[in-house]
């Protein structure tokens, strides 16, 4: 009695740190650092709007010469809520458009987290627009959805 005692109680104590390191993944906040990279030859960009969720970005917002970033120097942040449950995401959107006339150029550029698994998370990024020339990276996957070691370029052209 006393092994199937011990072995329960061992039992217990296996599935109680499976549930906290699952909620331990899941209160960690889901992140990405970008930047947009204005890679038109001659035109200048500006950002026509942005969700909340996003941070570190040129403000108020200005033209970004041709060849420029925003920010100019080091990366804006897209910060999301805890991500639960399995299949739960967050997503951020930021717009530019060419600065001599903001009807023209628009790319939205949209990024989205979801979590995947208990340590399997994915950035997605896409563009509202069909047929820009604006570019987005490759949708990515990690253990935690902390996307900032490195600094992700979205690309905005005429």
């Amino acid at each position: 009695m006393n092994r199937l005692s011990s072995l329960l109680a061992l039992g217990a104590i296996v599935v109680a740190g499976a549930f906290a390191g699952t909620a331990a993944q899941a209160s960690a906040n889901p992140s990405i650092a970008f930047n947009v990279h204005n890679a038109d030859s001659s035109a200048s960009m500006v950002r026509t709007s942005t969700t909340s969720n996003i941070s570190g970005i040129t403000t108020p917002p200005a033209a970004i010469l041709a060849g420029g970033y925003d920010p100019a120097s080091g990366y804006a942040l897209f910060t999301g809520t805890a991500l639960a449950h399995i299949g739960d995401s967050v997503s951020a959107s930021v717009q530019y458009a060419n600065a001599g006339n903001t009807s023209f150029n628009v790319c939205t550029f949209n990024m989205q987290i979801t979590r995947l698994g208990a340590s399997s998370y994915k950035a997605h990024y896409w563009i509202s627009e069909f047929g820009t020339n604006c570019t987005v990276p490759s949708d990515l996957t990690n253990s935690n959805g902390d996307f900032t070691g490195t600094t992700y370029t979205l690309g905005w052209k005429t």
